[in-house]
């Protein structure tokens, strides 16, 4: 006697991808004061994305379906989506697993200067991604900024010998005029410590020096000063890490 044999296979329950299934769809939300231009590479995964996003707008990129087999994952391949303003720029990434696994990334650059959320959101539905700017350092995010004020009675020479990390500068402020001084980046991003003097067009000695230095994270900035001669300076010890630097020199 021949028996029937019935075979039962484990069936593979795969998640309800949604809209994802053939790619991830991203929401993408631009709450910087800038227009945002996007960044991906062939390996990314994305099919298209929008760009520029106009600042305080929303944009949409697609990305594209896994190149597994539909029997062992029919879902979105895994992608990464970033965007940039110049050289400043944030990044995402997301992969999807079958039994409906998510995994999020995020990549920010060193400067801080724009920042990106990708909060959960449910894998049927399109990926919100928020980029924003904490504004850390604001005018000071690559090298200090200074406005300085010569209240003297004589004109201020900068002295380059013991000068560190200055961009640019004003050679020379006449006596009641304001000059800016720019100070230089820092290779992880912000400013780098800072320090410089002006004195006496004909005494040596007679000079008002600068220098100031912040924590990573911009919560703590501090400045000192050295004078001597006739010239004194007027500063701010603990200054606001993202502001311009006010410093106004005095006559004794």
């Amino acid at each position: 006697m021949t028996a029937t044999l019935n075979i039962l296979r484990d069936k593979l329950f795969q998640f309800d991808w949604g809209r994802n299934r053939d790619g991830w769809e991203f929401e993408i939300h631009n709450q910087t004061p800038v227009d945002l231009v996007p960044i991906y590479f062939g390996t990314s995964n994305i099919d298209r994305a929008d760009g520029p996003i106009k600042a305080g707008q929303i944009g949409y990129a697609k990305g594209i379906k896994s190149s597994s087999p539909p029997f062992l994952f029919d879902g979105p391949a895994n992608a990464d989506l970033g965007y940039r303003c110049g050289s400043t720029s944030a990044r995402i990434s997301i992969a999807a697993y079958a039994d409906g696994t998510i995994t999020r990334e995020i990549a920010q650059d060193y400067d801080q200067r724009m920042s990106v959320d990708f909060p959960d959101t449910p894998g049927d539905r399109p990926q919100v991604v928020v980029f924003s700017w904490p504004d850390l350092w604001g005018p000071n995010y690559n090298g200090w900024e200074f406005e300085l004020t010569n209240t003297c009675d004589h004109d201020l020479i900068f002295v380059p010998e013991i000068t560190t990390n200055v961009a640019s500068c004003p050679p020379r402020i006449a006596s009641g005029a304001t000059g800016l001084l720019k100070g230089k980046r820092r290779a992880k991003g912000g400013p780098a410590n800072c320090n410089f003097a002006y004195r006496h067009p004909d005494h040596l000695s007679n000079a008002g020096g600068i220098a100031i230095a912040a924590s990573g994270d911009a919560t703590r900035a501090r400045m000192t000063g050295s004078a001597s001669g006739t010239t004194d300076i007027l500063y701010t010890a603990n200054p606001a890490a993202n502001a311009v630097q006010t410093v106004t020199y005095l006559q004794r």
